[in-house]
């Protein structure tokens, strides 16, 4: 008799075991939602805003948010269409890329982003192409007489770009938007089909073996920080980066440090899901919270979102907006 109680005594405390230990076992491991980010915002000047970001969508799931960083966009996207995140922050070209994606047809989809005043037409940034300011393509280009009219397609913009062949050119990365698709457009209105016809295809700027115009190259780390350096420290005479990155990491104080070719507004990055990983009820919550959030209503951890150092939100009377895919469509088209 004392036998057989012993045996149900140590047979309870096992499955208390189990079940204080983990539920792993009957399927019920803890939830906790992975949020990726890129390299991009990766660096400690980021932290507020990953932090803020994350505390923000805690408080909407109510479930434990890890923050990973990833070490390329190529990374990013894989690790979204695996289900290995369940959300992202990113440019809107690795949503695209994603979503169209045949994995991520049903399963990937936009959240929000993020603008001045709660006007969506305004949640852009800029993008450029630039040089250093007194390099010699910036006295190549005053003493050309070429104008400084910053119109998209327009004159003076066509024969500065003009101005760049058989320079060495420098990319972010091929899933950059405003390091690589809004700079592609631009170098393909002047030397594709609508203009010289030097290029046949424009997706071959991606393989600078295929582009003898001009010496293109990609940035060695894979992010705009480093571009801009490139460019700062000669290693190219032009390249693409867009605002918002003067940070650590980055030698030049800011734009003033450059001459502008060509500029874009570009669509501000979104959070994205995978629907799948993510779930739909957690799906809807966050499009909830984040509709109706205000730096009032955030929590003093969400309330980084508009205070920290490298935030990119831009003032108090930013927020965050919800946004369908056709809001990215123009970065298909590009």
């Amino acid at each position: 008799m004392k036998k057989k109680l012993l045996t149900v005594a140590l047979g309870s405390l096992f499955f208390m075991g189990m079940s204080l230990e983990s539920s792993a076992f009957f399927g019920k491991k803890e939830e906790k939602i992975v949020l990726g980010f890129l390299p991009t915002e990766g660096s400690a000047e980021f932290e507020g805003f990953r932090d803020g970001l994350a505390a923000e969508i805690e408080a909407a799931t109510g479930k434990k948010v890890d923050i990973r960083t990833t070490d390329s966009y190529e990374a990013l996207i894989d690790a979204m269409l695996a289900g290995e995140m369940d959300l992202a922050f990113s440019g809107g070209n690795q949503y695209i890329m994603a979503k169209d994606d045949s994995k991520g047809k049903e399963n990937i989809e936009v959240i929000f982003t993020y603008g001045p005043d709660g006007v969506l037409e305004k949640a852009g940034y800029q993008g450029w192409i630039a040089t250093k300011k007194d390099s010699d393509l910036h006295k190549d280009i005053k003493k050309s007489g070429i104008g400084d009219d910053l119109t998209p397609g327009g004159k003076d913009e066509i024969e500065r770009i003009k101005m760049l062949k058989d320079k060495r050119f420098s990319f972010v990365s091929s899933s950059s938007s405003s390091g690589f698709k809004v700079p592609r457009a631009i170098l393909n209105n002047t030397f594709g089909s609508e203009g010289t016809k030097e290029i046949k295809n424009k997706d071959d700027f991606a393989n600078p073996q295929k582009v003898n115009i001009m010496d293109i190259t990609f940035s060695p780390t894979g992010d705009h920080q480093g571009n801009i350096n490139l460019i700062y420290n000669g290693g190219v005479d032009a390249g693409a980066f867009c605002e918002g990155y003067f940070v650590d990491g980055v030698d030049a104080k800011g734009i003033e440090d450059f001459y502008i070719l060509a500029k874009r507004i570009v669509p501000n990055g979104p959070v994205w899901a995978n629907v799948d990983s993510l779930g739909k009820d957690n799906l809807e919550k966050i499009k909830v919270h984040f509709d109706n959030l205000s730096y009032d209503k955030a929590s003093e951890a969400g309330k980084q979102l508009w205070t920290s150092k490298g935030t990119l939100l831009k003032g108090k009377n930013e927020k965050f907006l919800l946004v369908q895919d056709g809001f990215y469509e123009i970065l298909r088209q590009m």
